[in-house]
């Protein structure tokens, strides 16, 4: 795949339904977090795009999804667990009523694709084997896709390969997470596994750029000791 032409991604994280395991408020009180950990999935996927691509990541359990960061994306992002159903769908009602494409990924929707029909684009599986395809679809001025990944195909056991070499830095993608929106940082980064492929850890040296990212945008005021 060659250099792609610039494109702004939106990324978002749906709310979580009330009454789900994930719904944790009082836990999230006591530590002054926002919510427990940070979408991986979505950041994962974030590593994979292209160099070219300006990123963006709103994570509703944290903050609003405002129309203004709709309306500055070329295309929207949205991926989660079928906990997350009503704000999947929640999300691509807004976006699409405001002329935006979306593409949807994760366990929701390579479980349950019927659910998500009304999305743009769906993909479905591990994102490494077909992310390109996607990519290249989008350059081509498709703005409608199916891409389902073959199951168990996907070798993650060894150290990270990125499909382009002008993919996003892996590591760098950790700069999204905000220490003090999460009370579970992550020690360590893994692929998220769809369909029993075993996950594998990303570079070290791109991880101990983007922890040290991470912990520079935390402000001196703020409690705990987040030194590296």
């Amino acid at each position: 795949m060659g250099t792609a032409r610039p494109c702004k991604v939106l990324m978002v994280h749906p709310t979580f339904s009330a009454g789900t395991m994930w719904q944790v408020t009082q836990a999230c009180e006591v530590f002054g977090a926002k919510y427990p950990t940070a979408p991986l999935g979505l950041i994962t996927v974030a590593a994979l795009l292209p160099g070219s691509w300006t990123i963006r990541l709103v994570d509703c359990n944290c903050e609003s999804l405002g129309d203004d960061a709709i309306d500055w994306a070329d295309l929207v992002m949205v991926g989660g667990m079928l906990s997350q159903h009503f704000g999947i769908l929640n999300v691509i009602e807004r976006c699409q009523a405001r002329g935006k494409p979306v593409a949807i990924g994760g366990p929701a929707v390579t479980s349950h694709p019927e659910l998500y029909a009304k999305a743009d684009f769906q993909i479905c599986g591990e994102v490494e084997d077909i992310i390109d395809g996607f990519v290249q679809t989008w350059e081509l001025g498709s703005r409608h896709g199916t891409f389902q990944a073959e199951k168990f195909k996907v070798d993650v056991t060894s150290d990270l390969t990125l499909p382009s070499a002008s993919c996003q830095e892996p590591g760098l993608m950790l700069s999204f997470i905000r220490l003090l929106d999460n009370f579970v940082a992550p020690m360590r980064v893994y692929f998220v596994a769809i369909g029993g492929t075993r996950p594998a850890p990303e570079a070290p040296e791109s991880n101990r750029r983007g922890f040290s990212s991470m912990i520079e945008s935390v402000p001196s005021t703020a409690p705990g000791d987040f030194s590296p």
